[in-house]
């Protein structure tokens, strides 16, 4: 397939095309899948906060409460029993529980085709001229495009060198986020109304999928 190749210096002109793979960038969606891959992402970065006592951390006295025979109650042992009040809890929260989802490579890769065919068949994915991009009044011709009324907007550029000078060039544009190819992830791409990818960093992200 063809995408066009868009500039800043006259509002987004059309300047060209490249061509991409169908195989990537032209994909029924599959949302089930989708949200497997974006479940997981998120209790990957989930941190256990909860803690709660056991029997054996509750501070308690080990006399026994009544005598095991003769009083008419139940048995009874210890007061930190779970079914006491004031016991520990039978299967108590802990910081070491942890709570990451095992996703396989090839259906993380497949979730972020998707992601990104949706992109494509929805016109919120495009590619720019990284020269353009890249000069210290790209925030100007970004804040000023009718392309970038719907923000949140990504842009994504080849290297970690190139996105501190297009950060630099875009910190006063709101609602606008720079990263390099290598550091898109489903997650993260949804978060956005559309994308701007510089030519060099959709090939790069093309032949890492």
């Amino acid at each position: 397939m063809r995408l066009n190749i868009l500039v800043f210096d006259c509002g987004l002109n059309y300047a060209g095309s490249v061509i991409l793979s169908d195989s990537i960038f032209l994909l029924k969606p599959n949302k089930p899948l989708i949200h497997q891959v974006v479940t997981s992402y998120r209790s990957n970065s989930r941190i256990a906060q909860s803690v709660q006592k056991n029997r054996a951390s509750v501070k308690h006295s080990t006399r026994k409460p009544w005598v095991q025979k003769g009083s008419g109650r139940a048995r009874a042992g210890m007061s930190s029993s779970p079914i006491w009040r004031g016991g520990g809890r039978a299967f108590p929260s802990s910081l070491y529980k942890n709570y990451s989802v095992k996703i396989n490579k090839k259906v993380y890769k497949k979730a972020l085709q998707y992601i990104l065919s949706e992109f494509v068949t929805k016109d919120k994915l495009y590619v720019v001229n990284e020269v353009l991009a890249l000069s210290t009044k790209a925030g100007l011709f970004l804040n000023s495009n009718k392309h970038l009324q719907k923000t949140p907007s990504l842009v994504v550029v080849e290297k970690s060198e190139m996105c501190v000078e297009l950060f630099l060039a875009l910190r006063n544009v709101r609602g606008i986020s720079t990263m390099t190819y290598a550091e898109v992830n489903p997650y993260n791409l949804l978060l956005f109304n559309n994308a701007f990818f510089t030519l060099k960093g959709i090939l790069k992200l093309q032949e890492s999928l």
